[in-house]
């Protein structure tokens, strides 16, 4: 959705492994999936620690990218409809849409 993997590929060279990736994503998400269902542990001691924070501020910097991405498209976006009126409106619903989210998931994650 976000064009995380094309990106990816693209900027490291790599587009010829993209369905490599495309497999670690979806081994990565199933795997993630059934430990989050079944809350187990992995006991991954001291080492592990390390590797999983590196991973995580790789998805988080791979996520922030995309994301910065997407803000190139508004006015690509503004121009192909013809927006005269109602840019700010645009904005601010997905603004509040962006809060709305991350209070209801704040309120209720354990539900």
């Amino acid at each position: 959705m976000l064009g995380i993997i094309p990106r990816l590929a693209q900027r490291t060279g790599t587009a010829d492994h993209i369905y490599g990736y495309e497999w670690m994503i979806i081994l990565g998400g199933t795997a993630g999936n059934i430990l989050n269902l079944f809350v187990t542990h992995l006991p991954v001691g001291m080492i592990g620690i390390p590797i999983y924070g590196l991973f995580s501020g790789i998805f988080v910097g791979c996520l922030a990218m995309a994301l910065a991405e997407n803000l190139r498209v508004i006015p690509v976006f503004v121009r192909r409809m013809r927006l005269k009126q109602g840019l700010p409106v645009i904005l601010l619903a997905m603004a509040l849409g962006k809060c709305m989210g991350s209070i209801l998931q704040f309120f209720f994650e354990g539900t």
